[in-house]
């Protein structure tokens, strides 16, 4: 994950470098600075991962956790007790998994999608405001949806109505794109 995060950083910084030149506009610059948001609400929502797996006990490699699977693969993954440490059964509860679930998924749902997300974005940087401020409606999205779905998984469903109409809009700036280059027209 934090390799695809390091590359697509690279490769929007380097293309960020030959569009943005003395004289372009101030908004060409909210692409690039959606860009790097992303990736900083996509590494926090790892952390929010990293902190369910401590506070549920749910060890590695396990992606998901299913009630009543043994919590450690073997004793050689059992830490060791301190003094004051959260004491878990020696199999997963419920409870236990689906809250962890619930953050697994909501991150990892910010995975499946950031493909889409960027490649529509980069598609319809030549309307920089537009694409801009879509994407920046769209990480106020992710974040209500992760948030959502941290509380309750239903609620995930609330910051979707902030994450679909950008992606409408990347989408249809894209279709734009795509027919000015068709038509031999330099869309930067």
């Amino acid at each position: 994950m934090l390799v695809l995060n390091v590359a697509i950083f690279i490769m929007a910084s380097t293309y960020t470098a030959t569009l943005l030149g003395p004289g372009c506009p101030w908004s060409s610059l909210l692409v690039p600075l959606v860009i790097i948001l992303f990736t900083i609400e996509n590494l926090v929502f790892g952390g929010l991962v990293m902190n369910a797996r401590s506070k549920y006990g749910i060890p590695f490699p396990t992606m998901y956790a299913v009630p009543g699977s043994p919590r450690y693969y073997d004793d050689s993954m059992k830490p060791e007790k301190k003094e004051g440490d959260v004491v878990f059964s020696e199999n997963i509860t419920n409870e236990e998994a689906f809250a962890f679930n619930s953050v697994q998924r909501g991150h990892q749902n910010t995975i499946e999608n950031a493909p889409f997300f960027l490649a529509l974005l980069l598609m319809s940087w030549p309307f920089p405001l537009i694409s801009g401020i879509a994407g920046l409606f769209y990480l106020v999205g992710r974040a209500l949806y992760m948030y959502g779905y941290m509380q309750e998984p239903k609620l995930r469903m609330y910051g979707a109505v902030f994450i679909y109409p950008p992606l409408l809009t990347l989408l249809v700036l894209s279709g734009f794109t795509i027919a000015y280059i068709a038509q031999g027209v330099e869309p930067f």
